[in-house]
């Protein structure tokens, strides 16, 4: 059986309560299902699967055409899911998300030992935002936490409306909610900040938040993004150095979170954690799609 696009698309902008729950739902059973949905943002469209489903992760980064390599972040509803997600997560960084989130700032911590969330991982880090949309937030109160990346094959520009993700991803993606535009030139994506290697924070990506803006609440946060390597912040993606590590300063500031920069290494016996069922896993039972009011 052959979908059309206009198949694909529900609307979420503009329509009664009733066609917005349905669009909700309809969009939760494909991510139940392992599919990918496109939705918008506080930034630009983006498309994302669920973060526990290394199948569905994996289709992610097929359809964007994405280096296996390139960490994705993990979209939650809000910041009470990040202590069911990440751990040693330093009072620099609650500090932070309590006065940015919801909104356009990404964290990078290390994950729970316990989570199966193997794709996401990437040197036993972890890359988390709560975005401030409300039609995001209201999609992932239903399906749990999202991997997710902007809705535009790799390379190519930022989507700032539904068609321009359905022009670029098609039929590979199963529900497109359609929030109608998104500005007219798009926002920066979210700025980086890793707490990993540091306390106090190091920025790894500039976007939305500015160095003077976060140092409002961690004076000695530091910024590892040199300005001589910064490119125009809508720019295509460019391509991994010879090391295989994506510079930070060349990401395309244009995509949502949606590719955080890679952080060095640390020893580990493994960046990917077996765990038990899924079931188990406190972010799941704290986001329980059943129940979108919790």
């Amino acid at each position: 059986m052959v979908t059309s696009d206009e198949e694909l698309v529900l609307q979420v902008s503009g329509v009664s309560e009733s066609e917005y729950e349905q669009a909700l739902l309809s969009a939760d059973a494909a991510v139940q299902a392992g599919e990918a949905v496109a939705f918008p943002t506080d930034t630009v469209y983006g498309v994302g699967v669920d973060a526990f489903n290394d199948d569905a992760v994996s289709h992610l980064r097929a359809l964007r055409v994405q280096d296996a390599e390139v960490p994705v972040t993990v979209l939650i509803s809000d910041g009470s899911l990040l202590r069911a997600l990440a751990v040693e997560i330093p009072d620099a960084a609650n500090d932070l998300i309590r006065k940015h989130w919801p909104g356009p700032l990404t964290i990078i911590c290390r994950p729970q030992p316990t989570l199966r969330l193997g794709s996401v991982i990437v040197a036993n880090t972890i890359a988390l935002r709560v975005p401030d949309s409300p039609i995001a937030q209201d999609l992932l109160r239903r399906t749990g936490p999202m991997a997710v990346s902007s809705a535009n094959i790799s390379g190519l520009p930022p989507s700032l409306t539904c068609d321009d993700a359905l022009g670029q991803l098609g039929a590979n993606v199963s529900v497109y909610l359609d929030g109608g535009r998104l500005g007219d030139d798009g926002q920066p994506a979210s700025t980086i900040v890793d707490f990993t290697q540091a306390d106090h924070g190091q920025i790894l990506r500039r976007g939305a938040l500015t160095r003077a803006v976060l140092a409002e609440i961690l004076p000695e946060i530091e910024d590892l993004v040199e300005d001589d390597e910064e490119e125009d912040p809508f720019s295509p993606e460019p391509d991994p150095t010879e090391d295989g590590v994506v510079e930070v300063a060349d990401m395309d500031l244009g995509e949502v979170e949606d590719e955080p920069a890679e952080v060095a290494p640390v020893e580990t016996d493994s960046a990917e954690v077996e765990t038990g069922d899924a079931e188990d896993d406190p972010a799941r039972s704290a986001a329980d799609p059943a129940d979108p009011k919790d």
